[in-house]
């Protein structure tokens, strides 16, 4: 009987043991991935997640034209933001607002009287004074040709902003590249490619150009 009893607690145990062992490997299969590559030529910020691969923002606004960091550069910058408040489980809520008194696309968080308002710690993007931030919003995320897809709402007072969970469970997938994504050794042609991966750089390699400046 005491045979019994211990073949029972051992199976038991490893039963638990094996069960415990695989949440952090469906936690990391679940998690969502954010890559700048270049799309039809153009830098684009695409998201991998359980369902497929998503894209974000194609950097072609002439918002960003008088900056004078490259779409590439700017693509690369703010994916890593995206990755890395993503990864924190901040990355909810997408709006528009004011931070240091500059305009900036941000993460957002609901405050009681206020609505959605930018986290004091979640800066994506720092505009130029003179930009219109709703509208860089607009542009970047083509709300526009996504209001009917979900994740997207309008305020009364006609602000911005994406649900990041309800969006990634909504937006149409992207159709499968023809070929493989392809590293960008460094000063090589971007264009050389329909869809190619630009490799990462730590944020401390990046000089810090007037649009993502802290």
């Amino acid at each position: 009987m005491n045979k019994k009893i211990l073949s029972l607690m051992l199976i038991s145990s490893l039963s638990f043991l094996s069960l415990f062992k695989s949440n952090p490997a469906e936690a990391q299969s679940t998690r969502n991935v954010y890559r700048c590559i270049m799309r039809n030529g153009k830098p684009t910020t695409v998201v991998e997640t359980k369902r497929g691969k998503i894209e974000l923002i194609v950097w072609e606004s002439k918002f960003f034209g008088s900056s004078g960091w490259s779409p590439q550069k700017r693509c690369q910058a703010v994916t890593q933001r995206f990755q890395q408040f993503s990864d924190s489980g901040t990355l909810r809520l997408i709006t528009s607002g004011r931070m240091n008194n500059q305009p900036v696309i941000c993460v957002g968080e609901n405050k009681a009287g206020q609505g959605v308002v930018c986290k004091s710690t979640g800066l994506l993007i720092t505009l130029q004074p003179k930009d219109n931030a709703q509208q860089v919003m607009k542009d970047l995320f083509n709300i526009s040709a996504r209001v009917s897809g979900g994740g997207i709402t309008r305020s009364a007072s006609g602000t911005v902003t994406i649900n990041m969970s309800n969006f990634l469970d909504e937006a149409p997938l992207m159709e499968d590249s023809t070929g493989d994504d392809i590293s960008i050794p460094e000063k090589e042609n971007l264009e050389q490619s329909s869809e190619i991966t630009i490799p990462s750089q730590k944020p401390d390699q990046l000089s810090c150009p007037p649009l993502l400046c802290e």
